[in-house]
């Protein structure tokens, strides 16, 4: 078979409510009709239980020598209902008594019980058993009425229930479509929100978190354009430095200065290129099957051994642990690393470049700190926005270092900040969740 197509809120909600409508109906004919073999049952049981207590009065001290038969013939005929029929039995079994329409009551004891179409009841008095029993064809025909009365009634019920049930049902989602036809005229970046009055708190509830997706999507879209415009900038910058030199090459009347000229621009274009791939790559999800168990211990040993050997004058204090295990991307992270390091040596004075890594609750935190200008109060956010530069002279670098070291920490499930407000330089502190940590060497 096919999948079924889709069907509408309006259809599956009248479905159910008929559904339910019917089913409790069909409860209620169940249960009435239990009920009321219960009751007639029980009267039942009360009349015959009340026959054979009157008979019984008349046997109590006799034995069979002493009773008049005709005598009590005629006493139980004063007591018993005309659809009843009497018996006395002696204790043998042998039927020394009826009274009434033949029915067959025999191996009936003490207590009520069916005998077919009958119910009976006995009572033992001395050496006789007293039985009492009526047919009850006339109560289970009464009740196979009912229970079809109920049975037409529940039917009736439900179709009822079903003709009416979509009409309430779409004027009860009404508040639904208003919504939807408000989303179907938004226009994306436009600023525009649903704010679709309504007494329905879970509408209200839809209309705010889908206004609240609207408003991080336009975010979202705000800082991309703002990237794009930021990155074609920087792009056309060194493009057109080389293309001048080049075009001047090309004419004869440039020089070597030319050359070195159109090649540095050339080479900042390529870093530029680079650090566009891999801002690109941490922005983008994490394939989680392939994250493996990183050593942020090594990584920053290794990123050490690197700046000493291009800075071989520059002083650093590291405090490291032998092992601080994270699951990650080893080579973003590692990136990561390398920037904040970096930016530490760019900007700071000639004092240590201060490297700790310590242990907080289930984070490992990276903490890099130099003593060069601090960043202004008015600067401390807005150095994690792309191409943003704190410096009044821009600096040699393209301001994403620090937007993608948070991107790659907010990948990871951590984050980058700014340490405290200090005057004396700058500290950026990486966090990161720990799988393990170990302190010996």
């Amino acid at each position: 078979m096919g999948r079924r197509g889709p069907t509408t809120l309006t259809a599956r909600l009248a479905w159910v409510q008929t559904g339910v409508t019917v089913a409790a109906l069909a409860v209620v004919a169940v249960g009435a009709s239990i009920a009321v073999g219960a009751v007639i049952t029980r009267k039942t049981d009360q009349q015959l239980e009340s026959v054979t207590a009157g008979v019984a009065s008349y046997l109590a001290g006799a034995s069979s020598r002493d009773i008049d038969w005709h005598w009590l013939e005629g006493e139980i005929q004063e007591i018993r209902p005309a659809d009843t029929r009497v018996e006395v039995r002696d204790r043998a079994g042998r039927l020394r008594l009826g009274v009434g329409e033949a029915t067959d009551l025999g191996g009936v004891g003490v207590g009520c019980d069916v005998r077919g179409a009958a119910r009976a009841c006995g009572r033992r008095q001395g050496e006789f058993l007293v039985l009492a029993g009526r047919n009850r064809s006339d109560d289970l025909a009464a009740r196979g009425e009912l229970v079809l009365a109920l049975a037409v009634a529940s039917l009736i019920g439900g179709l009822i229930v079903a003709l009416a049930s979509r009409a309430v049902t779409r004027r009860a989602i009404r508040p639904l479509s208003d919504l939807a036809a408000r989303v179907r005229v938004l226009e994306p970046g436009a600023g525009q929100r649903v704010a679709v009055p309504t007494d329905i708190v879970e509408v209200e509830l839809l209309a705010r978190r889908f206004d609240s997706l609207v408003a991080r999507f336009e975010d979202a879209l705000a800082r991309e354009k703002r990237f794009t415009a930021e990155a074609s900038h920087e792009l056309r910058t060194p493009l057109t430095v080389a293309r001048a030199e080049i075009e001047a090459l090309a004419r004869g009347e440039g020089n070597g200065g030319a050359g070195r000229r159109a090649l540095a621009a050339l080479e900042r274009l390529a870093s530029l290129v680079e650090a566009l791939l891999w801002f690109a790559r941490a922005q983008s999800r994490l394939d989680h099957d392939r994250m493996e168990l990183v050593n942020l211990a090594d990584v920053i040993r290794a990123e050490l051994e690197e700046l000493r050997r291009v800075h071989p004058g520059r002083a650093f204090a590291v405090e490291l642990p032998d092992e601080a295990l994270v699951r990650g991307d080893e080579h973003l992270i590692r990136r990561a690393v390398a920037n904040l390091l970096d930016n530490a040596v760019k900007y700071g004075d000639a004092a240590p470049i201060e490297a700790r890594l310590a242990r907080s609750g289930e984070g490992a935190v990276l903490s890099v700190a130099n003593r060069g200008p601090a960043v202004a109060p008015t600067a401390r956010e807005q150095i994690f926005v792309p191409f943003f530069r704190g410096r009044e002279d821009g600096g040699s670098g393209f301001g994403l270092g620090l937007p993608f070291a948070r991107a790659v920490a907010r990948a990871h499930g951590g984050d980058v900040e700014l340490g405290a407000a200090r005057e004396d330089g700058t500290e950026v502190i990486l966090r990161l969740p720990l799988v393990a940590w170990n302190d010996l060497a």
